[in-house]
C-alpha cells in the first residue's frame, strides 16, 4: 500500500509539472504576440475578452471577390499605373505624325503703296524616333495591363483558398468544440469512477489529460476559425478601416 501511494503521489507531481509546463508556454506565446501587436499598433489596450462565437454565416465566393477586388489597394495602384501608361501611348500615337504648320504674312513695296499678303504651309516628314516613342510606349501599357491581369488572378486564387480556409475552419471548429465536450464529460465519468474505487489513478489522470488536450484543440480551432473570418473581412474592408494615406 505504501508503494502504491507513493506511485500515486509521483504521477500527481509528474503530471502537475507538466499542466505547469504547458501553461508556461502559452503565456509566453502570449507575451511574445503581445509584444508584437503593440508595437505594430502603439497604443493599444491590452485586456482579456472572451472570444466571440464565430459566425456560420460566412458568405459566396462571388460577393467576396467582388467586394476585395473593389477595395484592394494593390489593384488600384496598377490600375492606376496602367491608365497612365494608356495616356501616354495615345499622346505618342498622336506624335507620330508631326502636327502640320499654317502661317499668314504680309509685305509691303514701293514705299508701303503696295501691300503683299501670302499663307505659307509645311508638313514636317515623321522621322523614326517618333515611331520608336510610340512603340515603347505602347510596350509600357502592354506590361501595364498585363501587371493588372496578374493582380486580379493573384487576388482572385487569395480569395478563394480563404474563403475555402475560412469555412474548412468552421467546421473543424464544430467537430473540435463536440469532442471537447465529450472528453470533458468523459472525464468527469472517470473522476466518479475513481471515487468510487472502480478505476485506478493513472486512469483518472489520463482522462483529464485527454480533457485538457481536447479542450485546447477546440480553442485553437475557435481561434483559427476568428482569424480566418476575420481576414477576409479585413480585406474587403468591412472592418478595420485604414487610412489611405
Amino acid at each position: 500500500a505504501g508503494d502504491a501511494s507513493k506511485l500515486d503521489v509521483s504521477l500527481v507531481k509528474a503530471e502537475v509539472a507538466e499542466q505547469l509546463r504547458q501553461g508556461n508556454e502559452a503565456k509566453i506565446k502570449a507575451a511574445a504576440s503581445w509584444a508584437t501587436l503593440s508595437r505594430r499598433f502603439p497604443g493599444i489596450e491590452r485586456k482579456v475578452v472572451d472570444l466571440p462565437i464565430p459566425s456560420a454565416e460566412l458568405g459566396q465566393y462571388d460577393t467576396w471577390r467582388e467586394r476585395i477586388l473593389a477595395e484592394s489597394d494593390v489593384l488600384r495602384r496598377v490600375e492606376a499605373s496602367l491608365l497612365r501608361n494608356q495616356g501616354q501611348s495615345a499622346r505618342a500615337k498622336a506624335d507620330r505624325v508631326p502636327d502640320p504648320t499654317l502661317g499668314v504674312f504680309t509685305a509691303s513695296e514701293q514705299g508701303n503703296r503696295e501691300r503683299i499678303y501670302g499663307v505659307s504651309f509645311s508638313m514636317p516628314i515623321p522621322s523614326g524616333s517618333r515611331s520608336a516613342r510610340y512603340s515603347q510606349a505602347l510596350a509600357q501599357e502592354n506590361a501595364a495591363r498585363e501587371d493588372v491581369d496578374l493582380a486580379k488572378r493573384e487576388l482572385e486564387a487569395g480569395i478563394a483558398r480563404d474563403v475555402e480556409l475560412a469555412s474548412g475552419a468552421y467546421e473543424s471548429y464544430l467537430i473540435a468544440k463536440d469532442g471537447a465536450a465529450a472528453m470533458t464529460q468523459n472525464e468527469a465519468q472517470m473522476q466518479r469512477a475513481y471515487e468510487l474505487g472502480e478505476v485506478d489513478l493513472q486512469s483518472l489522470l489520463l482522462a483529464r489529460r485527454q480533457a485538457v488536450a481536447s479542450s485546447t484543440s477546440a480553442l485553437q480551432a475557435h481561434a483559427d476559425t476568428l482569424r480566418t473570418h476575420l481576414s477576409l473581412l479585413i480585406d474587403a474592408h468591412w472592418i478595420w478601416g485604414l487610412d489611405e494615406s
